[in-house]
């Protein structure tokens, strides 16, 4: 059996479609609306085109409330503020515990890729079997006592602010100077 794919333009779609049948489910009870007209009325709110088979004035005070009420939850803006909601809880469940699960494992998996990419050097070389630039070995960070070596090794530097030198040309400082309409015209004599 074909199933859709679940992704947020087949949910939004399932969404907008659901109000339209809701409406007909809202709306046709009180039994002065046609089951089309019922539809039709759900449909045109839910995709808030504001069309209407019937004079709204004709209708119940519930029946115009739903009209009101339902392109208001299915605007593009409150579906995707809902989205948004969505998954900032669903992120923060599923990462909650990831920090303090496994602090240690990106080290173990960079020192592992620093052995591999050594290995890897090794194995490369030009034509006469040299390598083509120069070996540099990493220090390992773990092995460091010296805490200023330590600190080198891990990258951390104090954090300093510098400017970029002005982009715009040394020339006058002023702008190009446009006379007024009447000093133009001469009105100032």
């Amino acid at each position: 059996m074909w199933k859709p794919p679940i992704n947020f333009i087949t949910l939004h779609y399932a969404y907008i479609l659901s109000f339209g049948i809701l409406g007909l489910i809202i709306l046709l009870p009180y039994g002065n609306l046609s089951a089309i007209d019922c539809y039709f009325f759900g449909v045109s709110a839910s995709t808030e085109s504001g069309l209407n088979t019937v004079d709204v004035k004709a209708l119940k005070t519930y029946q115009q409330i739903f009209i009101y009420v339902t392109p208001i939850i299915t605007n593009l803006g409150f579906v995707n503020i809902i989205v948004v909601v969505v998954r900032l809880r669903w992120f923060s469940k599923r990462f909650k515990d990831l920090a303090t699960k496994k602090p240690n494992a990106h080290r173990e998996n960079q020192k592992q890729a620093v052995s591999q990419y050594a290995d890897t050097r090794d194995m490369e070389g030009g034509l006469t079997g040299e390598t083509m630039m120069p070996r540099v070995d990493l220090p390992d960070r773990s092995d460091n006592k010296n805490p200023e070596v330590a600190s080198e090794a891990h990258g951390d530097r104090v954090p300093q602010i510098s400017f970029a030198p002005d982009p715009r040309p040394e020339g006058p400082k002023k702008g190009i100077y446009i006379p007024g309409p009447r000093e133009r015209e001469g009105w100032n004599k």
